[in-house]
């Protein structure tokens, strides 16, 4: 946060979106919080590009709630979790085999 005020003259993350991060970690455990808050970059990332693209009018400097694409990424988590039983630690240890080269 501080190199982002540095930058931009004015905090990024209000401290609305650090408790709403803190809520999500209660819903997806400790474990699901790093894909939630990926999710949340994500999403927010390719909205922002899209928005730069289809609409001219659209401002980069204009400030974007990142509390919408929170509650996406947690939701998401959360919700995989759910309807499949499994935690992010067994989606990851299920996959990470995989992904080696050994």
């Amino acid at each position: 946060m501080t190199v982002f005020r540095a930058y931009r003259g004015y905090d990024g993350l209000g401290l609305g979106d650090v408790k709403f991060t803190a809520a999500a970690a209660t819903w997806t455990g400790m474990e699901g919080l790093a894909f939630a808050l990926a999710l949340a970059s994500l999403s927010a990332l390719l909205y922002f590009l899209a928005r730069q693209i289809f609409d001219s009018r659209f401002d980069s400097r204009h400030p974007i709630p990142f509390g919408p694409f929170l509650g996406l990424g947690a939701t998401l988590v959360a919700g995989f979790q759910i309807l499949t039983g499994l935690s992010m630690i067994d989606v990851v240890d299920a996959w990470l085999p995989r992904l080696t080269f050994s």
